[in-house]
């Protein structure tokens, strides 16, 4: 505005008429700016209102739209828990209809019976603690008897082959002849040495097999029967070494 004074007095025209121009400049500036301050305002406003509006309409429309799809999925929860409740009712239906079927015509027992019926099972229960128990136990014991019997099995079998082992070896060593005698041994040899066979093989038995008579008793009987024979010491031998032989894996 001071610019517009100083114009105004270099074409010569006075301070009165400059300050007026002045004035007039700042009513007309005062002027357009209320008229577009109005406006502005007006213009302001109404586009508030429609702000609002279109806001109304979009909150009015989505909750439209959830209002629906929460009716929908109210309308599939309530037939889900109907058609689950009706499932339940039919099995519970089907449940009580069975119960129904088994009870039917049976008496209901009183609280005494119950009682007797419950110390009834504790005792059946006891008694078959019991026999599992014994059960165990002789299992237990057959078990042990079984390795026992095992081990006197396999001890019986070692003696019976040292038994026939040796039985056969002293045989051999009384019954066979010297090489050097080409002659046959004398009744009274062949006596002499049945005698010797028959104390050795008795002094074996009694002192490995006093209480039972097993295998290797009955090889040296056996053998005893075949040296009383006529026939010579060395069939009487042969013989004794094959029912060795048969005897050993017995």
């Amino acid at each position: 505005m001071d610019k517009i004074v100083e114009i105004l007095k270099k074409i010569g025209a006075s301070d009165d008429l400059a300050n007026q121009v002045c004035e007039e400049l700042q009513r007309f500036e005062k002027s357009v700016h209320d008229k577009y301050e109005a406006r502005y305002q007006d213009k302001l406003e109404k586009a508030k209102q429609i702000c609002l509006e279109e806001t109304q309409k979009y909150k009015l429309e989505l909750s439209r739209k959830v209002g629906i799809f929460l009716e929908s999925k109210s309308s599939e929860i309530e037939k889900s828990i109907d058609q689950r409740k009706a499932i339940e009712d039919s099995e519970a239906m089907v449940t009580l209809r069975r119960v129904r079927e088994v009870t039917e015509g049976i008496e209901v027992a009183d609280d005494a019976e119950v009682q007797a019926l419950k110390e009834q099972v504790k005792k059946l229960t006891t008694q078959t603690q019991a026999l599992v128990e014994e059960k165990n136990r002789a299992e237990a014991a057959a078990n042990r008897a079984n390795a026992i019997a095992m081990d006197v099995i396999r001890e019986h079998k070692a003696q019976a082959k040292q038994t026939v082992t040796e039985g056969r070896e002293s045989t051999t060593e009384i019954a066979t002849p010297s090489k050097d005698d080409d002659e046959a041994p004398k009744p009274k040899e062949r006596k002499k040495n049945r005698q010797a066979i028959k104390e050795h093989i008795d002094r074996r038995a009694r002192r490995r097999l006093k209480p039972r008579t097993t295998s290797r008793t009955l090889v040296e009987h056996q053998s005893l029967n075949l040296l009383e024979d006529d026939s010579s010491k060395e069939d009487a031998s042969e013989n004794i070494t094959r029912i060795a032989e048969d005897m050993r894996d017995f």
